[in-house]
């Protein structure tokens, strides 16, 4: 038995921040670097590998910064093996300060003279002018790289400004949830055929958009997607992952009828419970945690639900 379950993506609660909280390195949409595959170059702006020569990498002590709330402090290290006062970092291509190898942590964010990690500490510019601009309009991002002279000596990595939302954006969104979740939850909803749902969920969506709360509804035949007054996105799909469970909506760990991160994170909270306490969870005795439909609650099971929020986000 098919069943209508709703999930919500923010830039606030995220696939990606999601899958970091359950212990699984998320993949970054906005990234434009590899991190992990150095190569140098000369006099040039593309690398050239070399297994025999020295690999540099830059990285930074944060990946985003929520605007107005989080400190926009950050430090970056360049790991080299080559000794030198000319390594400048370069913000979207300008550049902003030499990287040193100090051990004067307070002033250049450096822990040790002479390791050859070389650090600077700087205030970013989160007003986002000269940041480069993503899908989803309260998301920019810098992005940042080292030179010596002419040459790029490093990967690029970028850091994501993140504007939250206002309160506005909460109350509206909220309204939305709330008249979705009272016509799914409604009697009169539960008896209609599959059809009769997908047009009553459209007579809502379209009533909500006269009112201005959501916009761009797109019917597709697994889903309606739509965007929320904030430019969060927000989907609805008339059927979860797998054929699921008669009166189970497969995913919904937390039993609140409708699929998201909560889920995800709920599940990797009941599997660290069980263990400290030796205790096991079942997908007979808890068969809305069995994502995946593979017989057995596992990690796996919070893994699945965040890569698929995630991957739905990244769709928008």
């Amino acid at each position: 038995m098919k069943k209508i379950c709703k999930v919500t993506n923010s830039a606030l609660v995220s696939g990606a921040l999601l899958l970091s909280l359950i212990g699984i390195t998320p993949v970054h949409a906005l990234e434009t670097g590899d991190d992990s595959s150095l190569k140098n170059v000369s006099n040039s702006d593309s690398y050239v590998s070399d297994p025999h020569v020295d690999e540099r990498v830059l990285s930074a002590s944060k990946k985003e910064i929520l605007v107005g709330k989080d400190s926009d402090e950050v430090i970056f290290y360049f790991e080299t093996l080559i000794d030198s006062d000319e390594y400048v970092l370069y913000q979207n291509d300008v550049p902003i300060g030499y990287l040193v190898d100090s051990g004067n942590y307070a002033q250049d964010g450096d822990d040790i003279k002479g390791d050859g990690i070389y650090s600077i500490k700087i205030t970013v510019d989160v007003t986002g002018n000269n940041a480069k601009p993503t899908e989803n309009s309260k998301i920019v991002y810098n992005t940042y790289s080292v030179r010596c002279g002419d040459s790029l000596v490093s990967n690029e990595i970028s850091i994501d400004l993140i504007t939250p939302f206002s309160d506005q954006d909460l109350i509206d969104m909220s309204v939305v949830d709330n008249d979705i979740d009272e016509l799914v939850k409604s009697d009169k909803f539960k008896s209609m055929n599959q059809q009769e749902k997908i047009d009553a969920l459209m007579e809502l969506l379209t009533t909500l958009s006269e009112n201005k709360l959501v916009n761009s509804i797109v019917l597709s035949e697994d889903r309606i997607e739509f965007i929320y007054s904030s430019d969060a996105s927000g989907m609805i799909l008339f059927s979860s992952f797998g054929e699921g469970i008669d009166g189970i909506i497969t995913g919904d760990a937390n039993g609140d009828g409708k699929l998201a991160a909560s889920d995800a994170a709920f599940i990797a909270k009941e599997l660290a419970e069980a263990s400290i306490n030796s205790e096991k969870i079942t997908a007979e005795a808890y068969p809305a945690m069995d994502f995946n439909q593979d017989g057995q609650v596992t990690a796996k099971d919070a893994a699945d639900i965040a890569k698929y929020l995630a991957e739905q986000s990244i769709k928008q």
